[in-house]
């Protein structure tokens, strides 16, 4: 899958790996393959890691976590569950 970056922030970039939030909610991100393509794509790392499904939803989890924080704190839990 192609990916676009026009935030000019991996972090902007990866939360609009869910288009039309709100409406459709396309998801972008429907295979270990495609999150190796998006962080290949972004530039972050030369050669993607292999991702595993647990890699992927902890992607995805990481993500919604990100975007509810919109700019605040966020949710504490959302935090801690990511620093483990």
């Amino acid at each position: 899958m192609n990916f676009e970056f026009i935030a000019d922030r991996p972090v902007l970039d990866f939360l609009s790996t869910v288009a039309e939030r709100g409406t459709s909610d396309d998801e972008k991100l429907q295979s270990e393959q495609d999150l190796a393509d998006w962080i290949k794509q972004s530039g972050i790392l030369d050669t993607a890691p292999p991702v595993t499904k647990q890699a992927l939803e902890r992607g995805k989890a990481l993500r919604e976590a990100t975007f509810r924080a919109g700019g605040t704190w966020g949710d504490f839990a959302d935090w801690m569950r990511f620093g483990r």
